[in-house]
């Protein structure tokens, strides 16, 4: 990157690419002191110079986050991986490859911060990998080396959440496609046989691993692997409708409304959910307020049906009136 640097100027375009490009390098290399400088150095000045939402910006945000991940500096990989994510959906979209790379890295963060931490991954944990790894597969031919990693990081998620037997049919399935495709002797085709041996003595099954160790050095392929489902369609938006919230009149004012829509709000995240909405009829003037206060927008008004009325028909679509208001928070 000197010469571009000396041709062009440090913050020239092809001298940051050639810096970010000498990062992976030292990264793959071993080097990972040497590669966090030079990221840390390259997204400073690309936020500085195309923005925070560049996709070169975000690119280099999301190599940061699995380098932080890998040296265990998990609240770290965090942070940076939320913010990584959240602009990649905003400019690229929720089924762009990198998008569900910030993904699934995001999944394994949490799900190695939480067992560091001697807790049990939080539910987004799965929703994020089982996402990630279902995007791969609309997008990705069935043989290709990195639909085979998602469903490798995909077990390693599912086994950490306690789900055994689904993390095994990850683990097999990423396990066979790799034989196939890289061979037996592969360095990632080992590591994905050694998490699926670890699995199975960890369920007491130390005969099937043993066996699966003996057949995978004769070059066999491993047995029984479950066909990979289907991807699911694209997800649209997502939202979480609060269908009723009622408190005691003894127990109000002490803040339980207030815990229970941040609650909502909490798993709605977890369930990577858009947004929160509420329909309050017309004559609830507190509950409208209550709302409010907790940060909800008043966006719609609702005829008796529950149906949208169109901006500018506070009557109601016909004859029909308007007996409510739709709430809605955006997470």
């Amino acid at each position: 990157h000197h010469g571009f640097s000396r041709l062009f100027g440090p913050s020239h375009q092809l001298t940051l690419k050639a810096r970010h490009n000498q990062a992976m390098i030292a990264n793959s290399s071993g080097d990972a002191v040497k590669a966090r400088a030079l990221y840390g150095e390259v997204l400073e000045v690309r936020k500085r110079c195309l923005g925070a939402e560049h996709i070169d910006t975000l690119k280099t945000s999301c190599n940061l986050g699995l380098l932080l991940l890998n040296a265990n500096e998990h609240a770290a990989a965090e942070d940076v991986l939320r913010s990584t994510l959240t602009g990649l959906e905003r400019v690229v979209g929720r089924n762009n490859p990198l998008t569900l790379t910030a993904l699934m890295n995001l999944a394994l963060t949490l799900t190695a911060r939480s067992a560091a931490e001697g807790r049990p991954p939080p539910i987004e944990s799965e929703e994020m990998a089982k996402e990630a790894c279902e995007g791969r597969q609309r997008l990705l031919n069935e043989d290709h080396p990195d639909m085979m990693e998602s469903r490798r990081d995909l077990g390693t998620v599912l086994k950490a959440c306690g789900k055994l037997e689904e993390a095994e049919k990850a683990y097999k399935q990423a396990l066979a496609g790799l034989e196939r495709i890289l061979g037996f002797d592969n360095s990632t085709t080992k590591s994905v046989l050694a998490k699926l041996t670890a699995l199975l003595r960890e369920r007491g099954e130390e005969d099937k691993a043993e066996q699966l160790l003996e057949e995978h050095s004769q070059g066999q392929q491993v047995r029984n692997v479950p066909e990979p489902p289907k991807a699911e369609p694209e997800r649209g938006i997502i939202a979480l409708v609060i269908l009723s919230l009622f408190v005691l009149p003894a127990h109000r004012r002490c803040g339980l409304g207030r815990a229970a829509v941040e609650h909502w709000k909490q798993l709605g995240k977890e369930l990577r959910a858009d947004s929160v909405e509420v329909r309050v009829p017309k004559e609830a003037a507190a509950a409208f307020a209550f709302f409010i206060a907790c940060g909800f927008e008043d966006v719609s008004t609702l005829d008796n049906d529950g149906q949208v009325v169109v901006d500018g028909s506070e009557g109601g679509t016909g004859t029909k009136p308007a007996v409510g208001r739709l709430l809605k928070l955006t997470l």
